[in-house]
């Protein structure tokens, strides 16, 4: 199965998952940047990790950015049900290579 399909299969779960009322107030996902804290955040917690990949450099990560991750029922079911941590590729290329992420956007659940 294509990438694309399983994230938009993974879309279609978080959508799923957000209540059907959201607060109209501040819809924009807390995106931590230091795994580390994120896993410790996400123990106490009693969270899953969603690791997102990206670089600003990819047209997808992009659109995710403006058209998916803007959707309050999106943000809050990920706010809900993660912890998320957003990876620059660029910027963080040793953890990208750790993970074996080679192409982006890509996502990971821990």
């Amino acid at each position: 199965m294509k990438f694309s399909h399983l994230l938009a299969r993974f879309v279609l779960v978080l959508v799923a998952l957000a209540p059907n009322a959201i607060c109209a107030q501040d819809t924009s996902i807390d995106w931590q940047t230091d795994l580390n804290a994120a896993q410790r955040q996400a123990a106490a917690e009693n969270k899953l990790v969603l690791v997102h990949f990206w670089g600003s450099f990819c047209r997808p990560c992009l659109n995710l950015e403006k058209f998916v991750f803007t959707n309050p029922r999106v943000s809050a079911a990920i706010s809900a049900h993660y912890v998320p941590v957003k990876i620059d590729v660029e910027a963080q290329a040793s953890l990208a290579k750790q993970f074996g992420i080679t192409t982006v956007p890509h996502d990971v659940v821990i």
